[in-house]
């Protein structure tokens, strides 16, 4: 698949519980065409480290993200869709799907909060209005989203401690 070009004038969709199967409708048209999905996850940071012994860094670096992200909650997703030659949809292209997650319940690290505060990331919104991670997951396990072989996933791993 060739490198996407840029694009500014594609449209970020802010999925939240208000907005969120109208959204996966959306979405299931757009996944007919631009089956390739870019994906980003946002995270409250590493609160856990992996003990015992690890056949190398990077066996203890996946244990390491393993063990927080099943600790944490997840904050944000995002989904951007693009066909076989690194087009865009038309209008929205990027979907930012918005978790519930609450500063005085839930497990984080300080110095990652205070990131994604700075990046914009509104903490009140997302405990008033974020969308419940299990009902995501039954809605998204219909959506055409996941579990078919003609989707592509692009992803990445950027690692902070």
């Amino acid at each position: 698949m060739p490198a996407a070009t840029v694009d500014h004038s594609q449209r970020i969709c802010e999925v939240w519980a208000n907005n969120l199967e109208e959204e996966l409708k959306r979405i299931r048209h757009v996944i007919r065409k631009y089956n390739y999905i870019a994906m980003d996850t946002e995270f409250p940071g590493v609160v856990a480290r992996p003990i015992g012994e690890f056949r190398s860094n990077a066996d203890y670096q996946y244990q390491l993200l393993r063990c927080n992200v099943d600790l944490l909650k997840i904050i944000q997703l995002g989904l951007t869709f693009l066909n076989e030659q690194g087009e865009y949809p038309p209008g929205t292209s990027t979907w930012q799907f918005n978790f519930k997650f609450n500063l005085t319940e839930d497990m984080y690290a300080q110095d990652s909060i205070e990131l994604l505060t700075t990046a914009g990331i509104q903490f009140k919104k997302h405990e008033d209005d974020g969308i419940e991670t299990l009902y995501f997951a039954e809605l998204l396990m219909t959506s055409g989203v996941v579990l078919c072989d003609g989707v592509k996933w692009l992803s990445f791993h950027r690692y902070r401690c």
